[in-house]
């Protein structure tokens, strides 16, 4: 056999065993009589630009009549499988080829001799089908165990690809030299109580199943849901062959077609430059922000260790378990805020990854960082979401507002002033609203104080959310929830002084987002009441 013959044979071999209809003594009789009779084998052609439309039974085949008729029209090569041959020629078009696998005696019925029309069948087809097509025959060989037994070493192209004619009929056109097909009525599902765009007995009364995929329920015959299975090998393999496989129609098979199809941007957030913060919030929506630009479906976010016990090699306060904690708690559990996230992998040591990777540039030796409020400034989407289990948890009944509290060791200038807090609670609850109090982590035991899903959930259910400049504003700035922010100027932490704001574009008196109000002004008991007072437009 040829080297491009073999590869026709490796085509999807071993998935699925060919299903053979017939019992194995009439395989054997129809074998023999099919390599004894005087027509030519199949040959490997050479690969040409040609394009050829395979044509399928599928419910989804009666409203493709136009498409095949364009097709052939411009020049397309048209290629039936099965009965679907009798259904184009009852409209006026003549296939180019016709493939049959099937050994029943009864398929006989599908040939519809024309003179245009060779017939492509299998050497386990009947005599009866062979009688049928007459002399304008191709044989060829599925590639079944001991099928050399019978054909020896003679040269052919044996084809491989799945149990189902529809699918050796695409490793059939790849045979003939056709890299760019064009797949009709490949539903793999019913429509209704119908598996065929026509009446078919071969068919009628087999066991259906229904099948859940990609959000919606299919009802599928058993072999329909084998042959959607092995399509996906058959169309990566012939992919990595230079093919190019359309597929038209909207049955599971097609929606295994646009799942296969959908792709990923790979997010990585390299330790080695970026903190395990709350500012992993801000690099996940640039992530996204990307995703939405480069077309992609999904966002798989992957952690690169640092040099430092896994982290950056900095000064900053946190130590290394409070870092590790801080990872897994805020950073991994984040993703679950983003609904195009796929995948979250941290990575034991540094190495290449490859793929469509944000932020542009980073590579192993060239980490990138890609965080901060000069990314707000450029325009985040604000696209974090509390997850439905989350939302679905225990909330207060009436309206309320929500009180996070920044009481760290490091940098305690920009801490909260808990006793203007208690104080501006009390007026709160005085205007008709309870206050939900969410400590600092490193000193609360409440679930969302931990819980950055439960957390985002309370504040997307607040009338308003209000707080100090810290972490959590990350939150209710990248999200829809409404806040009031104060002091962000005016503290010793580094991020918080009028130099840092400037040089990364923002000045005293900016927004961040159209959701909610900084408010430049430290947190007293008359601001934080008068200035809640003026958002929900109360006075």
């Amino acid at each position: 056999m040829t080297e491009q013959g073999e590869q026709v044979a490796s085509l999807l071999q071993g998935l699925f065993p060919l299903t053979i209809n017939v019992g194995e003594e009439a395989l054997r009789c129809n074998i023999l009589s099919a390599i004894h009779r005087d027509v030519p084998w199949l040959q490997q052609q050479p690969a040409h630009d040609r394009e050829i439309v395979l044509v399928a039974g599928g419910p989804s085949l009666s409203e493709s009549y136009g498409l095949i008729q364009a097709m052939a029209s411009r020049g397309a090569t048209i290629l039936a499988v099965n009965n679907t041959a009798a259904w184009l020629i009852e409209r006026g078009i003549t296939p180019d080829y016709h493939v049959l696998l099937d050994g029943r005696e009864s398929v006989a019925r599908f040939i519809v001799p024309r003179p245009a029309t060779t017939y492509l069948l299998a050497s386990q087809c009947s005599p009866q089908t062979f009688d049928a097509a007459g002399l304008r025959t191709i044989l060829w060989h599925p590639n079944i165990e001991g099928i050399r037994d019978y054909i020896g070493d003679r040269e052919t192209a044996l084809i491989g690809g799945g149990t189902t004619v529809g699918l050796q009929a695409m490793s059939l056109a790849y045979a003939l030299g056709y890299r760019n097909l064009y797949l009709i009525g490949y539903d793999s599902s019913y429509r209704g109580t119908e598996g065929h765009a026509y009446p078919q007995a071969e068919n009628v009364g087999e066991p259906v199943m229904t099948v859940n995929f990609a959000g919606r329920t299919f009802t599928c015959a058993r072999w329909m849901v084998h042959q959607a299975e092995e399509f996906k090998g058959v169309l990566r393999q012939l992919v990595e062959r230079d093919c190019t496989v359309r597929v038209a129609g909207d049955g599971f098979l097609q929606a295994t077609v646009k799942e296969m199809q959908q792709t990923a941007l790979t997010a990585v957030y390299d330790l080695a430059v970026s903190p395990p913060t709350y500012d992993f919030l801000l690099f996940l929506c640039a992530a996204e922000k990307a995703r939405i630009q480069r077309g992609h479906t999904f966002v798989d976010v992957v952690f690169v260790p640092g040099p430092k016990d896994g982290f950056r090699d900095d000064h900053l306060p946190p130590s290394r378990a409070e870092r590790e904690g801080m990872l897994h708690r805020i950073c991994v559990s984040a993703c679950r805020l983003l609904p195009s996230v796929r995948n979250v992998t941290i990575l034991k040591e540094r190495q290449p990854i490859s793929g469509d990777i944000f932020p542009d540039g980073w590579t192993v030796l060239t980490p990138v960082s890609h965080y901060g409020i000069q990314w707000i400034v450029q325009g985040l989407p604000r696209v974090l979401r509390a997850t439905e289990g989350a939302r679905a948890m225990p909330k207060p009944d009436g309206p309320y507002v929500t009180i996070t509290i920044r009481d760290a060791e490091y940098w305690p200038s920009r801490n909260s002033d808990r006793e203007e807090w208690d104080k501006a609670a009390w007026k709160m609850m005085g205007l008709g609203y309870q206050v939900v109090w969410i400590d600092d982590t490193s000193k609360s035991l409440s679930l969302a104080a931990w819980d950055i899903d439960y957390r985002l959930a309370l504040y997307e259910g607040a009338v308003c959310n209000l707080m100090v400049s810290g972490g959590p504003f990350s939150l209710v700035v990248l999200s829809e929830c409404p806040y009031l922010m104060f002091m962000l100027e005016g503290t010793d932490a580094p991020t918080c002084t009028a130099e840092f704001m400037r040089a990364n574009g923002y000045a005293r008196g900016d927004q961040f987002s159209p959701n909610g109000r900084v408010v430049w002004k430290h947190d007293s008991c008359d601001v934080i009441v008068s200035e809640l007072i003026n958002y929900l437009h109360l006075q």
